[in-house]
């Protein structure tokens, strides 16, 4: 059987995405009390806007429970999509530059990891956005430039930082 590849974003890092919490950032940093951080650097908005990554690095792609249910993904109740939940354990590298372009931001930020929620639907593998979760690294004291990151045989996230 032949398959044709294509590719489909869930999201960019910046967009509003939704979340439990409500809606989140994609790839937006925190602070070690969990406020996001903020870049007063240039905008529109009064007070900035919340810094995001601009380098998702790491990705893991794990399979979650097998549904033997629809699963409702988005969409109303009376047309909910069938699939399998598969969580994409994204790390977020650095952030290029401040918002003004003028400041080069590498290596001056906490990072970030997310676990994005998909639903995969049974016949055709298409992976479709559920939700966004930002995982909290505060009990850590924090993640600093995570790089690498790859599924490990046991079917969960090998992470890794570098630099100091």
């Amino acid at each position: 059987m032949r398959h044709t590849l294509r590719h489909h974003a869930w999201f960019t890092t910046g967009d509003v995405v939704p979340s439990s919490s409500g809606m989140v950032v994609a790839g937006g940093l925190y602070d070690k009390l969990g406020g996001p951080i903020m870049d007063t650097s240039f905008t529109m908005a009064a007070g900035g806007r919340q810094i995001f990554s601009d380098c998702p690095d790491g990705l893991s792609l794990i399979a979650g429970p097998t549904q033997s249910t629809a699963v409702s993904v988005g969409r109303s109740a009376s047309s909910p999509a069938a699939g399998n939940v598969v969580y994409a354990v994204v790390q977020f590298e650095y952030v290029t530059m401040n918002a003004a372009r003028a400041v080069g931001m590498y290596g001056k930020l906490p990072m970030a990891i997310a676990v994005v929620t998909l639903n995969q639907h049974p016949v055709t593998g298409d992976l479709e956005f559920v939700k966004y979760e930002n995982v909290d690294m505060a009990p850590v004291n924090g993640l600093w430039i995570p790089c690498a990151g790859a599924r490990s045989p046991w079917n969960t996230h090998l992470s890794s930082e570098e630099c100091e």
